[in-house]
């Protein structure tokens, strides 16, 4: 809030139109015709209402305003703007270590279990091993999800996020690659290198839902030869994609030496509330998009305009479990970042509740997520069109906007943080 003052202490003394210059020649430097500042340069802040309210009053008038607003921001600034290096460090410390390294272990641990299944059923087809494969894709599924939305270091570098999980698809376009690679028999879909170099559409969990619950996934239990070898090259894609992220988030010397030493040398973070803010973002980023893509994109308004086949993982019948899984995943980053225990410290300023309210609430909603869940829903194209289940998923959609909006304005702005552009602006 400080870094507006000398701005707007600007605006305020200068003289108004007519009087002397505009206002825009005196941020110019009256350097007679030279260029106003191309519009995506940075430039200071100016409230407009400060603007139109000020132009009248004499440059005396003007001063006391200015003296009397700097007093009401110094008493309205949040304590917020006390959050300490320490603090900020504690909580990208907390994520890496209580976080990312075991929960992307833990995905790692079932890719590999799923290649091992997948592979079973290709060597002895049966109703029983794919049965066995399928329980072993939910698995990934459920463990992907709780971490899908940690999308910066090693996971977004050679396209490691759109490799693994490339959704929404909203053209279509990866199932109908894949149901070409299975028409046209491409031997070069069943290698695991050469399928890692082919379309991102068709070597992720999309891909291998089709191949084990799309049409004609019968023939894999009594020996579909190359449905099932693409698959098994899908699923050690997989767990080739799984532990290369997990390697990124165990090198000490990689990206998470950026996050924990931030400084005018450091690539990525300047100073360690960048490296926090990252992980903020991470949550918002998650309930934006399960409130407006995984839950908006099928939903509608009414039941009669509910879309079940819009919806992700809707030929498993996993849609429901994904998305408790990511409330899960996302629980678990905001209780093993520590963050509840910075905000703690943060005392209310002006109208804005303290952090120890914040956090309170932040774990209500959850709660009130995980006993809706717990409840069970009825099967995806039954749920949408029953009102009252129509109804729980619209509430589902509300806990995720309400702790998007904890944590987007009120977490953010005790911490001293400012949200920028998240991984789904521009989408």
């Amino acid at each position: 809030m400080l870094t507006v003052l000398p701005s707007v202490l600007r605006t305020l003394v200068s003289p108004s139109p007519g009087g002397g210059g505009s206002i825009g020649a005196r941020e110019r430097g009256d350097r007679g015709g030279a260029a106003a500042p191309p519009p995506n340069e940075a430039r200071p802040f100016t409230p407009p209402r400060l603007r139109s309210a000020t132009a009248t009053l004499p440059l005396q008038g003007r001063v006391g305003v200015c003296v009397a607003l700097i007093i009401s921001l110094l008493i309205a600034a949040p304590a917020a703007a006390d959050t300490t290096p320490e603090q900020y460090r504690s909580i990208v410390e907390n994520t890496i270590t209580n976080y990312l390294r075991p929960e992307f272990q833990a995905l790692a641990v079932e890719t590999k279990a799923l290649a091992e299944t997948m592979g079973g059923l290709c060597e002895a087809p049966s109703a029983a091993r794919q049965d066995a494969a399928k329980e072993s894709f939910s698995k990934v599924l459920q463990a992907w999800s709780r971490v899908e939305y940690a999308r910066l270091g090693p996971v977004i570098v050679e396209k490691r996020l759109e490799r693994f999980s490339f959704w929404p698809d909203r053209k279509g376009t990866g199932l109908r690659q894949t149901q070409k690679v299975i028409a046209d028999k491409d031997e070069t879909a069943t290698d695991p290198v050469t399928l890692a170099d082919k379309s991102v559409a068709v070597q992720g969990l999309q891909a291998l839902e089709f191949i084990l619950f799309g049409n004609g996934a019968e023939a894999l239990a009594s020996g579909d030869d190359f449905r099932c070898r693409y698959g098994e090259a899908v699923t050690k894609n997989l767990d080739t994609i799984a532990n290369e992220i997990l390697a990124g988030w165990n090198d000490e010397a990689s990206y998470v030496a950026l996050m924990r030493k931030p400084g005018p040398d450091n690539a990525v973070y300047r100073n360690e509330g960048e490296a926090a803010n990252d992980i903020i973002e991470m949550l918002t980023t998650g309930f934006q998009f399960i409130r407006d893509v995984k839950i908006g994109n099928f939903l509608g308004a009414t039941p009669e305009k509910a879309k079940p086949r819009q919806a992700a993982f809707w030929r498993s019948g996993k849609t429901f479990a994904a998305i408790d899984a990511n409330f899960a995943g996302l629980k678990a980053l905001w209780e093993g970042s520590g963050m509840a225990a910075v905000l703690e410290t943060r005392p209310a300023a002006s109208e804005q509740a303290g952090g120890a309210g914040i956090a309170s609430s932040i774990d209500f909603e959850f709660v009130g997520a995980e006993r809706d869940f717990a409840k069970g829903f009825k099967p995806l194209e039954e749920a949408v069109k029953d009102p009252a289940e129509h109804n729980r998923l619209g509430y589902l959609a509300i806990v995720a906007g309400s702790l998007w909006r904890f944590f987007a304005e009120d977490a953010s702005g005790l911490l001293g943080l400012r949200m920028g552009f998240n991984a789904l602006d521009g989408d």
